[in-house]
């Protein structure tokens, strides 16, 4: 089961890559598209014509998201070796490995996973379908300003700068993306912690992640908060990877690693899901119809090696 899920892992980043690398597309969307009409806009504000460079954005931050969750998937794909075996002899608890990398818990690949979830879903929010270009670019302007909020939060727990650094060597600043607003001539407020740009609201990571999910065709509702609990080590996210032991057991055992075959082989579902719807809504959204195509197909593919691969 384990190389076979390496190996899909690694085709639907390269998959990925296809639209990844598609310069053309992305420097100049085909036709008829919704990028190239979101390009083409005629929308105005205080300091002049929008132009492309708001919609360039849109289209940076998606790539790089789209670049980081192939990545995720790749290093997933390294993991993906020969699990642990273990021998046990009276009081004494061992175990050897194939590879010292090899995994010994399903953690991992659960950790990885709700990362590839966090930057599809980002992709995927701001490629959506019939948005249109006021809409889009307001996605953006909120997208920016939770993170320039949560960066100077960040900084300012440190301490602030270090001496002979600047606030913004760190990243945006809030003072930036509330100028960037303005001069679009889009209306950016705050309520309670969620920011609000020409009515557009930033999600935050669960809300993006149960809209992408949604879009599963086998795991509508993947557990994206149980891989939250791993990554977070909640103790319900502990238990995943440990055997209980009984409590009136000896003092000085302590729980052992698990290895759970269908843990793994549900979060690489989710993974490849992610991966690709978020990367069939871009093709779309840039025009790629032929790249659209090669991804639905590699979809049923993937569903159908999905499902041989799953454990008892």
């Amino acid at each position: 089961m384990m190389n076979g899920l390496r190996t899909l892992v690694s085709e639907t980043a390269q998959m990925l890559g296809s639209v990844l690398d598609h310069n053309g597309l992305w420097c100049t969307p085909s036709a008829g598209s919704e990028a190239a009409a979101d390009l083409a806009n005629a929308e105005t504000g205080p300091s002049g014509p929008w132009g492309e460079a708001p919609v360039r954005d849109v289209m940076d931050i998606a790539w790089m998201a789209l670049g980081l969750a192939g990545e995720n998937a790749r290093a997933s794909a390294v993991l993906l070796g020969k699990p642990i075996w273990f021998s046990r002899l009276p009081g004494i608890r061992s175990f050897g490995r194939a590879d010292p990398f090899a995994l010994r818990t399903s953690f991992p690949v659960e950790v990885l996973t709700r990362s590839v979830i966090e930057a599809a879903s980002l992709a995927f929010w701001l490629t959506e379908s019939g948005l249109g270009v006021r809409a889009r670019v307001a996605r953006q302007i909120v997208y920016r300003m939770n993170g320039a909020v949560r960066m100077e939060e960040a900084l300012d727990s440190m301490g602030g700068p270090r001496p002979g650094e600047q606030r913004r060597d760190y990243g945006e600043l809030t003072d930036d993306v509330r100028q960037a607003a303005a001069d679009l001539g889009l209306p950016l407020a705050q309520s309670g912690r969620q920011w609000d740009c020409d009515g557009q609201k930033y999600p935050g990571y669960l809300g993006r992640a149960a809209n992408l999910s949604a879009s599963f065709a086998r795991t509508p509702e993947v557990p994206y908060q149980v891989y939250s609990g791993v990554a977070h080590a909640e103790l319900w996210g502990l238990w995943r990877g440990y055997l209980q032991l009984p409590r009136n057991g000896h003092p000085h055992d302590r729980q052992q690693f698990t290895f759970k075959p269908l843990n793994v082989h549900s979060a690489v579902q989710a993974l490849v899901e992610a991966i690709i719807s978020a990367a069939r809504r871009t093709a779309g959204y840039l025009g790629a119809g032929a790249v659209q195509a090669e991804l639905t197909k590699w979809a049923s593919e993937a569903d159908q090696r999905l499902d041989a691969l799953r454990p008892p």
